[in-house]
């Protein structure tokens, strides 16, 4: 972690961050649908190309020998609420992003939530 921002140095790779700089990148993102009539949020983030998500609890993909987990939650106690891609990816005034990375996006398979919680978990 040569620039101590806390965040391990793959993990910066794997979502087309900057390892050398602390500042975010803005590259990931959490914004209502654009959706007409669907009252839910989107999470973006970038991953590496070839990556084709499957499942729905959570969505899983693997490239470039890093497994992303698109996690999602009502509670924040359990991770365990089936998410859904949305496509395209909703990427309105988010930076362009390196050659190899494309944004994908998912939802709660349930519009209309009260609350609802994202995270990426990422593994090799």
């Amino acid at each position: 972690d040569p620039d101590q921002d806390g965040l391990i140095n793959r993990f910066e790779f794997a979502l087309n961050d900057d390892p050398t700089n602390p500042a975010p990148s803005g590259k990931t993102a959490i914004r209502p649908s654009s959706d007409p009539g669907l009252d839910a949020f989107v999470f973006t983030a970038p991953v590496r190309n070839g990556a084709v998500f499957a499942g729905s609890t959570p969505p899983t993909a693997t490239a470039d020998g890093i497994i992303y987990q698109i996690e999602g939650s009502l509670d924040l106690g359990s991770f365990t609420a089936p998410l859904i891609e949305v496509s395209p990816a909703h990427t309105a005034g988010l930076p362009p992003l390196d050659a190899g990375w494309s944004y994908h996006s998912f939802r709660h398979s349930t519009p209309d939530l009260p609350s609802g919680f994202f995270r990426i978990k990422l593994s090799q």
